[in-house]
């Protein structure tokens, strides 16, 4: 298998708030 970045994955600690604001978003949005 080869190792691709995930989107979701320790480096969301790098992101700026927007960056995880938008992906919580997303998220919740594909859970419901």
């Amino acid at each position: 298998m080869v190792d691709l970045p995930q989107p979701e994955g320790p480096r969301i600690e790098t992101n700026s708030p927007d960056d995880i604001d938008r992906l919580i978003q997303s998220r919740t949005s594909i859970c419901s």
